[in-house]
């Protein structure tokens, strides 16, 4: 038996150093910057969702399955613009899926690029680009599409479904308390329609990101703005061809013909965004002075550590935060500090944790919040502390307010033929019963 045991913890003992030693040799490799020719062009590829800020994986790097985000896409142009091996960026979109913020600066990125003099030229090769994926390829120099692909912009929509009476007809009963004029999120579950204060809200946000489509697309392609509402209100759809006729689209043409229009004596050579992005910005003599950090607060606000949620998605945790907080207000090599915020908020006391931690730091040095797609609820709550606040106009800002709840589901074990039987001590020990509503005592 001894004998035995022996030889299985020298299994174990093997295959423990083989995984460290794999996970070794897979960051050794991952770190290696990539070889970047002379006469290279930079391919970026936006699809699907663009991420505000994803941390490092070493085993997605080395099966090449590192996706693309805000802040690769920001330091890849920066890089571009000043790396002589480069020669132009080709900017490829395909139903990209974010927030009006992002895409605002997206094209913000785009042209501080253009200001190097090299060109950015956008490609709308998929079987159809949507409003968000030109919206952003029109700030670049040129746009060019296929011929018989399709380009629609529809314009802006918001739909919501509500459950209330789906509820009732299966026996649940939802209850919540919320506290706020616009504070709609529970609204699904309790109406069956929205409420004049959600209607407001939502009417202004869309005359907001709908004025800005127009006067971005009319800027950024120099056409009338009346011509732009044209064109989304009584054509919507444009081949390729109808798009260069109406001055969407600068030419027709395939993305393998796309690397010529840099009029280089040779074909440039592609680079990847992805691989491109593990340049060092230190070896093209940029970022060099002080050091200011940048830290993420990105998803919903929870207690704990940044976490992935299979049903709330990305979690910001806040001890995570709280941990780069306290760590960069200590470090003299840090001069000051961005607080990165996309969030649609979350748990209250959360929220609170990383308030007064925020609160804290900008005491040491100074501290700038900058809202990305989202700084609502709780994730406004904790911006508030920050020496200034800096968004998009698109951004979405604010939501104050809190609501908390419960679903009855009385009717429905009923309806099933299910019974339920419960001993309590205490007079509001079935708070947080689903088998009863709340009384009048606690709703207080």
């Amino acid at each position: 038996m001894k004998t035995f045991l022996k030889w299985l913890a020298g299994v174990l003992a093997v295959f423990v150093l083989l995984v460290v030693g794999l996970f070794v040799f897979i960051s050794i490799i991952t770190d290696t910057e990539p070889v970047v020719y002379e006469n290279s062009y930079l391919h970026i590829r936006l699809s699907g969702t663009l991420n505000e800020y994803i941390p490092p994986d070493p085993l997605e790097e080395f099966f090449g399955e590192v996706p693309l985000d805000l802040k690769k896409v920001r330091d890849v142009l920066e890089k571009a613009s000043v790396d002589d091996r480069i020669v132009g960026v080709i900017l490829e979109t395909g139903y990209l899926q974010c927030g009006f913020a992002k895409m605002k600066e997206l094209t913000h990125l785009i042209r501080t690029f253009r200001q190097s003099g090299k060109k950015i030229y956008a490609y709308l090769g998929g079987d159809i680009t949507m409003t968000r994926d030109y919206y952003v390829a029109s700030a670049c120099d040129s746009v060019f599409m296929p011929p018989q692909s399709n380009l629609v912009l529809p314009g802006v929509l918001s739909e919501i479904t509500y459950y209330k009476n789906f509820f009732k007809k299966i026996g649940v009963q939802a209850e919540f308390i919320h506290i706020g004029k616009y504070k709609s999120a529970p609204d699904v579950y309790t109406r069956d329609r929205m409420r004049p204060a959600h209607r407001e809200e939502l009417s202004v946000l869309l005359d907001e990101i709908y004025a800005d489509i127009v006067t971005s697309i009319s800027t950024q392609r120099a056409l009338p703005a009346d011509e732009v509402k044209r064109l989304i209100n009584e054509e919507t759809g444009f081949t390729g061809l109808r798009a260069k006729e109406a001055g969407l689209v600068d030419s027709t043409l395939f993305f393998t013909d796309m690397p010529a229009l840099f009029n280089t004596e040779e074909r440039p050579a592609r680079i990847d965004a992805v691989d491109y992005a593990r340049i060092a910005p230190s070896s093209l003599d940029i970022r060099n002075k002080s050091r200011i950090a940048v830290i993420h607060c990105s998803g919903t606000i929870s207690g704990g550590y940044d976490s992935e949620d299979s049903f709330l998605g990305t979690l910001a945790g806040a001890r995570s935060l709280v941990n780069h907080l306290q760590k960069t207000a200590r470090s003299k090599l840090i001069k000051a500090i961005i607080l990165r915020i996309d969030s649609p908020g979350g748990s209250a006391a959360a929220s609170e944790v990383i308030w007064d931690a925020v609160r804290k730091a900008r005491k040491k040095k100074p501290l700038v919040v900058s809202i990305s797609d989202y700084g609502a609820s709780g994730g406004y709550y904790a911006a508030m502390e920050g020496d200034s606040i800096i968004a998009e106009p698109t951004s979405l800002v604010g939501s104050i307010g809190i609501f908390a709840g419960k679903f009855n589901v009385r009717e429905l074990y009923n309806k099933l033929d299910l019974t339920n039987e419960s001993l309590s001590r205490g007079k509001h020990a079935r708070l947080f019963s689903i088998m009863q509503p709340w009384s009048a005592s606690e709703k207080k």
